[in-house]
Formats: C-alpha cells, structure tokens, sequence
C-alpha cells in the first residue's frame, strides 16, 4: 500500500504472499520510477513473480510487471527475496541490488550460478551475480541485508545474514 495524504491506497491488487522488502529505483534512460518489491510471494498483480516484481510509475501506465524468475534456491522451495538495496551504475541511476534465498544463472561463476544475491540491471531487466558464486548455504540460510557504498576505488557491497562462506 501507498499512502496518497491523507489515503491509503492498494498497489493494484498486491502479491500472493508476504512483502519482506522494498526499494524505489530511478532509471535515467529512458526516465521513469520503479518500486522494487521482494518477498515469498508466486504472484503479483496477478501476474507470475518469483520474489520480485515491479511497480511502475512515470513512462508506464502505472501497474505490476515482472521480471526473469529468479530460480529456486540449492535446498528446494520457491525463491525469497529478504533485500533490496538500490545503487549507482553508469547510465542506470539506480539499479537493485537483490538478496535472499535464491539462484540466478551467471556465466562468470565457477558453478554457473549465483547463489542468494544478484544484481537487476538495464532496460532489459537482467540478472547478473556479483563477481563470484555468491555466498554459499546448506540451502535454508540466506542474505538478510545489503548495503550499497563507494570508496576510493568505486562502488562495494556489504551483505549480512546467514551464510557459510563466500566468493
């Protein structure tokens, strides 16, 4: 729900499930908001999600879309997103961070995939792990928070939660 003051309103007709996170996200070409939504949820605006989807306002007619699924994670289930946290990149104000308890496809990963975070990215709506496999689990343990900076040498990630390793 958004509130409009001084009223509450429903973003269309919700998700399936619960809502862990949320991040609004600013893309500059070409212009328009996004609110990135995560969770436990199969459905959103009666559309099929898998733990994410988008609420669009400006350049859209406002309204649920979806993007790639995310897969399940290693231990089975369905995909939980617990985080999202927007960042600078290039062109793309303000693409999400994502993580929680789930599997992308990433080339550039020694086991082809990555594991319970990843970046959305572009117009194109792509999911990319970050340098690496991702942080590893005995598959029910996941990331809980990220947070983006830059220093010196350019953007970083800093991610918490439950997870045995990573790399």
């Amino acid at each position: 729900a958004f509130l409009d003051p001084p009223v509450w309103e429903a973003l269309g007709t919700g998700t399936d499930d619960i809502v862990y996170a949320l991040a609004w996200g600013l893309y500059s070409s070409p212009p328009f908001d996004r609110l990135g939504v995560g969770g436990a949820f199969t459905m959103a605006g009666g559309l099929p999600a898998s733990g994410f989807a988008y609420w669009n306002l400006n350049g859209f007619d406002g309204g649920w879309s979806t993007v790639d699924p995310l897969l399940p994670p290693q231990g089975g289930g369905i995909p939980v997103v617990h985080t999202i946290a927007a960042f600078q990149h290039g062109d793309y104000l303000r693409p999400f961070n994502v993580g929680g308890l789930f599997r992308v496809p990433d080339a550039g990963s020694p086991t082809g995939f990555s594991n319970n975070i990843a970046r959305l990215l572009g117009i194109n709506d792509d999911w990319f792990g970050l340098d690496g496999a991702g942080v590893t689990s005995d598959g029910n343990h996941a990331v809980r928070i990220i947070a983006p900076a830059v220093d010196q040498s350019g953007p970083a990630t800093f991610v918490g939660g439950e997870f045995a390793s990573f790399n």
